[in-house]
């Protein structure tokens, strides 16, 4: 026993018996950041052999990305606000755009298998994001790419400029297109040297004005000219604005044009300030789903079915369907037969 003076009391030990470590010494209220990040008690988080554990800068390197990963993915499942204004990105609930690439991955293998069968039915595919990935095929043979230099859909004639195979009469007939894009494209093309390594990139054009693509999710130089875009197709009856006019019956119809015909496009460039990234505001159109034929006419055709007792949306099916063989008027007039309507014009 070791001897003391009177009045004194034996000083605490430094040990605890076992060689287990001391209590957590830490104020109250305040913890580990690195034991909290990987869930851990301070107690666990110490070493059992050497005290208090200290991370090498290795590890502390480590340490600071996983946290860091670990904020963002806190943001991400945060409100709006916060990831908007972190990232800069638009918030929006959108769908694919029709013309990415990536939303139709299939349809370049079935163009590589140079089956014409299979090539026939994706140049006359009722959508145009099909119909652009196969004008700028080089498999798909003369004919077929005449027949796309044609199409309704700028976008389509577009892509047949850029495929390697086009030639020089077709450009020719492209040179007094309507859409100031293609007139471009055909302009580069015919002054670009043979195996031109970025000529791809440089047909990459606004169907709009012509300009370097920048917004991909709409094809166009800008949201300014997606705006235009769509102010323009509306009002020539190429697209229908599915928002305005008479409720009653264009809500008939919206909710019988085919699901991947209903698009969701800028309406209007909000000013710049506040939250950066929110993006435009946007607009539902329905876009034609016949080769050859507005949607105004389309429309037309569905309110006169209507008329007749026919289901709106089962005489669009089949117009879908007949449009794999027909396109422009034959396609309604043949469906409307086969419906039994007396009229569809």
């Amino acid at each position: 026993m070791t001897d003391h003076s009177p009045g004194e009391t034996n000083p605490p030990t430094t040990q605890p018996p076992g060689g287990a470590n001391p209590p957590n010494t830490e104020p109250p209220g305040e913890t580990n950041p690195v034991a909290d990040l990987f869930g851990m008690t301070e107690d666990e988080f110490r070493s059992t052999d050497d005290g208090p554990a200290a991370p090498d800068p290795e590890d502390r390197e480590a340490v600071t990305i996983l946290a860091a990963l670990a904020f963002v993915e806190e943001m991400r499942r945060r409100p709006v606000g916060a990831w908007a204004i972190m990232s800069r990105a638009p918030i929006r609930n959108a769908p694919p755009h029709p013309f990415d690439r990536y939303q139709w991955g299939q349809v370049t293998e079935q163009l590589d298998s140079g089956d014409s069968r299979v090539i026939r039915s994706l140049v006359r595919h009722p959508h145009p994001g099909v119909r652009v990935l196969a004008a700028g095929h080089p498999g798909i043979g003369d004919s077929f790419l005449a027949e796309l230099t044609h199409d309704i859909w700028s976008e389509v004639r577009l892509a047949a400029v850029a495929n390697p195979i086009i030639t020089t009469e077709l450009l020719d007939d492209l040179a007094g297109d309507t859409s100031t894009g293609v007139v471009e494209a055909v302009r580069i093309r015919r002054q670009s040297r043979p195996g031109e390594p970025d000529l791809l990139r440089r047909l990459d054009l606004c169907a709009v004005c012509g300009g370097r693509i920048k917004n991909h999710d709409f094809r166009t130089c800008s949201m300014r000219c997606s705006v235009n875009q769509r102010i323009r197709r509306c009002r020539n009856g190429f697209w229908l604005d599915a928002t305005t006019g008479n409720w009653e019956r264009k809500g008939t119809l919206r909710r019988a044009w085919p699901e991947d015909f209903r698009w969701r496009i800028a309406s209007k460039v909000r000013r710049r300030g506040g939250i950066p990234g929110v993006g435009p505001s946007y607009r539902m159109v329905l876009v034609p789903f016949v080769r050859g034929v507005t949607s105004r006419r389309l429309a037309r055709f569905g309110l006169r079915a209507l008329e007749q007792g026919v289901d709106p949306a089962g005489a669009y099916d089949r117009l879908i369907h007949a449009t794999g063989e027909f396109d422009g008027s034959a396609a309604l007039r043949i469906t409307a037969r086969s419906l039994g309507m007396r009229s569809w014009a």
